[in-house]
């Protein structure tokens, strides 16, 4: 095993004293901001202030090369899942959701078109009823049959009611 470790040089904030006056920027680095970074569906500077990463601090972070390495890292396997495609996809649905509200309340709509929007937006709340326990309830429902026997002059003939 070598004792050079010129190759950690570039690392010196792992040599902070336990001294230092403020707490070390890598300790705690939230796996939520490297998810959200990786996102990129904001500017970096607006989430890692969400995350209490503002100024020097985060000057630091986001020149700390593990830091780098493991957005550049979560951004890839993104790429690799669809993730990327699907978050984007997701807000631009959310903005035309408003758009799309807005016109359809408009007088100028047709009921039809009011009927549309109003179908898409409960489906996407998922406020269908399933289908299969819709078709499970029906069929599990008891069933019955009345029979009435009416006498009639010719012999009783029974009438069956079923349901």
């Amino acid at each position: 095993m070598s004792n050079d470790l010129s190759e950690f040089e570039n690392y010196s904030e792992f040599a902070l004293s336990p001294q230092a006056p403020e707490a070390h920027v890598t300790l705690d680095v939230p796996p939520q901001l490297v998810w959200e970074c990786a996102a990129g569906l904001e500017d970096p500077d607006s989430i890692a202030a969400r995350f209490g990463f503002e100024g020097a601090k985060w000057e630091r972070l986001k020149q700390w090369p593990p830091f780098i390495h493991a957005v550049q890292n979560q951004r890839a396997e993104f790429e690799r899942n669809g993730m990327t495609f699907r978050l984007k996809a997701g807000l631009m649905a959310e903005e035309m959701m408003s758009q799309m509200f807005k016109q359809a309340i408009s007088n100028d709509s047709s009921i039809m078109q009011k009927l549309s929007v109003f179908n898409s937006l409960v489906d996407v709340a998922g406020l269908k009823p399933d289908k299969k326990a819709v078709d499970t309830n029906v069929q599990s429902a008891p069933k019955f049959s009345i029979t009435i026997n009416i006498p009639q002059t010719g012999g009783p003939t029974p009438i069956t009611i079923d349901g």
